[in-house]
């Protein structure tokens, strides 16, 4: 009988150590699996080619980021996963950069990057979040900036 539970005991634990060497390996690389029909969470042959043709490195900037309700929050991941695909298909020349400009403590730096913002065409977005009996209004600026070459 002891035999048996020994037995068992050492293929649990070569299972269990072969799971977790399997996941350390894994994490090491990025890949998606997209199953819809129409490919729509691909990038497509075209965007393929002109990502892996970048002779310089391009800069992404999206305010699209901070405290927010639960259906922004699914934008801004849907987001991040996009753009680290095109990182990838780009072979790492694209720099990713969320900000929340809320965040920023000077106050004159705040508003000239409110203004800015506003002077590209990213235009603030008053949001309303209903949560139970109460509500929350949230101001963003859902948008990017995107630099190449100045």
């Amino acid at each position: 009988m002891n035999k048996i539970k020994s037995k068992d005991l050492k293929q649990f634990g070569i299972i269990v150590v072969i799971i977790v060497l399997l996941n350390i390996i894994i994490s090491w690389f990025f890949f998606r699996w997209d199953l819809t029909e129409d490919k729509r969470f691909s990038l497509g042959e075209p965007s393929q080619r002109l990502l892996k043709s970048l002779d310089e490195e391009i800069l992404i900037q999206v305010y699209l980021h901070g405290d927010f309700p639960a259906r922004f929050e699914k934008i801004e991941k849907a987001t991040k996963d996009k753009l680290e695909e095109m990182k990838d298909a780009a072979s790492k020349k694209i720099i990713i950069q969320f900000i929340d400009p809320f965040k920023i403590k000077n106050d004159s730096l705040k508003n000239y990057t409110f203004k800015a913002l506003q002077q590209l065409g990213i235009d603030p977005m008053n949001i309303t979040d209903f949560d139970n009996a109460s509500s929350s209004e949230k101001i963003i600026f859902p948008g990017a900036v995107i630099t190449y070459k100045g």
